[in-house]
């Protein structure tokens, strides 16, 4: 269900800002028809009342962008984990004979990828079941019982958070029907003021037309964000990075600091090399320089690294060791 020109979630704020606009207004309105003269804005005013009553109690609009932003955060933090169960699992294939494709791995990349919930779940669910069914060859290369519980403890996490939101979502989906005639209704009596107003302001006291286009209307309400939304933005717009850090000889090196330098973001590489710098901004620039550091090796920078938003990028890095000059050796006399 869906009106002609707002959001329900919209109709309160509109409203309100409509019904302000016209209290200012209303000699004209009044002067221009007696339709406008009491008790138009009272009955308005009491429809107003009503959507607020509804939105404030079955649209649970806050609560739903929390949902939302932790459901995208145990998406992000499901990322690193399952890079090295992947890793794990090209340890023990000569022991299991399954490859990441064959447990599940790219499977679950597709879902986090496309950020389906329900297909997300199925999917982990299936490659926790493979793990479990070659649980002691992957632990004997490294992966072991608690961080298989750590993944599956995630997955849990995940689920009541989607829980919740479905729930949510569905009462208010139900709000929707049930109040849906009033939702027309507040909407008709905004496009019909707006309509006048602009009969009123196109020629004469042209400053005041603004007031009455929608288009005016909905740039104010849709650039007022709320935190939690800017912060979901930042997480749809964000490219994760992954880079992985090894000497000349091909051994990992941990406690490397990586920064991306546009954003001044950064992170230090785990004792398997690994380095995870997540929701980079994609914007303005979709390319980011990334310095890496550690004290005994040549600083290196690698520029014009290319970010995908919603997606992940990897990066692999050989550093080489600073080379001392040998001390000056006085001539033998």
């Amino acid at each position: 269900m869906s009106l002609k020109n707002f959001r329900i979630e919209e109709l309160g704020p509109i409203g309100g800002s409509t019904k302000a606009s016209f209290i200012t207004d209303k000699p004209d309105f009044v002067g221009f028809s007696p339709k406008y003269a009491d008790p138009f804005i009272t009955t308005f005013s009491a429809k107003l009342a009503q959507v607020d009553e509804v939105h404030s109690t079955r649209f649970y609009t806050k609560l739903i962008e929390q949902l939302t932003l932790a459901i995208l955060v145990l998406i992000i933090g499901f990322r690193p984990n399952i890079r090295k169960l992947a890793r794990y699992i090209d340890l023990a294939f000569s022991v299991t004979g399954m490859t990441q494709k064959q447990m599940g791995i790219q499977d679950v990349r597709v879902e986090l990828k496309r950020k389906d919930v329900e297909k997300l779940l199925q999917r982990l669910k299936e490659l926790l079941e493979n793990c479990e069914l070659h649980a002691d060859a992957l632990e004997a290369v490294g992966f072991t019982e608690e961080k298989y519980t750590e993944l599956k403890d995630m997955r849990t996490a995940l689920k009541a958070k989607s829980d919740a939101q479905k729930e949510k979502m569905q009462d208010k989906a139900r709000a929707v029907a049930d109040n849906m005639t009033l939702f027309e209704e507040v909407e008709e009596i905004i496009l019909d003021i707006m309509a006048t107003g602009k009969a009123l302001y196109t020629f004469k006291h042209k400053e005041r037309l603004p007031e009455y286009t929608i288009s005016t209307k909905l740039n104010q309400i849709r650039q007022e964000k709320t935190e939690e939304q800017i912060q979901i933005e930042k997480i749809e717009n964000g490219c994760d990075l992954f880079v992985t850090y090894k000497d000349e000889q091909g051994h990992a090196l941990a406690g490397v600091g990586t920064s991306v330098v546009e954003f001044g973001m950064t992170a230090v590489s785990d004792a398997e090399g690994d380095s995870h710098v997540a929701t980079v901004p994609t914007k303005p620039h979709g390319k980011v320089s990334v310095r890496s550091v550690l004290t005994g090796y040549v600083a290196n920078t690698v520029s014009n690294v290319g970010l995908i938003a919603g997606e992940e990028v990897e990066l692999h890095v050989v550093l080489r060791k600073v080379v001392e000059s040998e001390p000056d050796v006085p001539p033998v006399s």
